[in-house]
């Protein structure tokens, strides 16, 4: 059966929402029968047009109870906490006021808000993307007939973001000699393999390498797209299954913390930085051997739809495109950047640093 306009069911309860002096109000039937809330429904809007109904504001959400809602449905628990955060930001703001009582100019002062707080603009779009998908959910759901964020544009990201940092092959040999053994591989999977370093390639396991077919499979990511089969380069298997026979029954994960072996590694933050500065390199995220092994295949020529599927975010009808090809094309690329890296290096492998300075082979380092 239909419902009407203006019934909507919150759970197992039916709600009632309307309209008086251009403020809309909700509120529950407190029962879960359609037939129930049509009845109040009619009972207000009688009231409504004698001018005798009494208002009940208590009964709409307010900001923060909207984004309790609103999270409270996301499945993901890493997503769930990183919008706690963006809600947690917009709390002294309006996180008390009604959803009714804000609009456009409320998110345009939490925006100005936060950029003297030195916040920078893409902090800031994260932040209202997560807003607007609230309120967005709040007009799916019939607690309001219009998103007031509807209005408000983001910041030009573009104005703002530093320029992408590419690593040059002579880098990337002066900063693997200043790695110990095991950040030394992180390194050479993130550069050889384009992997999401957090989400992706410190969460791998090694059921998820397959030796025989040299192929990752990516098991998490930050989107469906990114779930996807790897094909690795002869030196990156090489030096997996190295540390493989090395670490071997240590743990399930490849890249285990030391001091807890049954968990991944957290991050590399502060390893990375410090091979940086032994090296000589000014500091750059080791999020850009990602935009380095996408540059290195455009370079070589590879097609953009390919470097997108080997990055993880290919659109969803990649596939039409090549359909059971695509395997193959993701190989004769990782092929192609084997060749290159060889040319450029002369070599397969890379010693490291010994104490003395004079380059020794390590074996595998479980402090950073």
């Amino acid at each position: 059966m239909r419902r009407s306009a203006g019934i909507y069911k919150r759970g197992t309860i039916y709600w009632i929402t309307y309209v008086w002096h251009g403020r809309q109000y909700f509120e529950s039937s407190r029962s879960s029968k359609s037939c129930d809330a049509e009845s109040l429904l009619l009972k207000r809007k009688t009231e409504l047009g004698l001018g005798r109904v009494a208002v009940r504001p208590s009964e709409t959400l307010t900001v923060n109870e909207l984004l309790d809602s609103y999270i409270a449905q996301i499945e993901n628990l890493a997503t769930q906490k990183r919008y706690r955060l963006s809600q947690r930001v917009l709390t002294p703001i309006c996180g008390m006021c009604r959803i009714t009582d804000v609009d456009a100019f409320t998110f345009d002062r939490f925006k100005d808000f936060r950029i003297k707080e030195g916040v920078s603009p893409a902090g800031v779009n994260r932040d209202i993307a997560v807003y607007r998908a609230a309120f967005n959910f709040a007009v799916e759901r019939r607690l309001l007939t219009h998103s007031p964020l509807a209005g408000v544009k983001l910041f030009n990201e573009a104005k703002h973001r530093k320029p992408p940092r590419t690593i040059s092959f002579p880098e990337e040999q002066r900063i693997l000699m200043c790695c110990d053994v095991r950040l030394g591989l992180i390194v050479t999977v993130l550069l050889y393999t384009g992997m999401r370093v957090g989400i992706e390639a410190l969460r791998i396991k090694w059921t998820d390498v397959d030796f025989e077919d040299a192929v990752i499979t990516v098991a998490q990511s930050k989107t469906a797209a990114g779930l996807r089969a790897l094909p690795m380069t002869k030196f990156v298997a090489s030096e997996l299954q190295k540390w493989h026979a090395s670490t071997r029954g240590i743990s399930e994960y490849v890249f285990f913390n030391p001091q807890r072996p049954s968990i991944h590694i957290q991050s590399v933050k502060t390893a990375w930085h410090n091979a940086l500065k032994l090296a000589g390199i000014p500091r750059f995220p080791i999020y850009q051997c990602r935009h380095t092994f996408a540059t290195r295949l455009a370079g070589l020529g590879v097609s953009d739809r390919i470097i997108d599927q080997l990055l993880g975010h290919a659109p969803q009808g990649v596939l039409r495109f090549y359909t059971a090809r695509v395997p193959e094309y993701l190989r004769d690329a990782i092929n192609l950047l084997e060749k290159l890296r060889t040319a450029k290096t002369g070599h397969s492998s890379v010693p490291t640093i010994g104490r003395t300075g004079e380059p020794v082979e390590k074996g595998p380092t479980l402090i950073n």
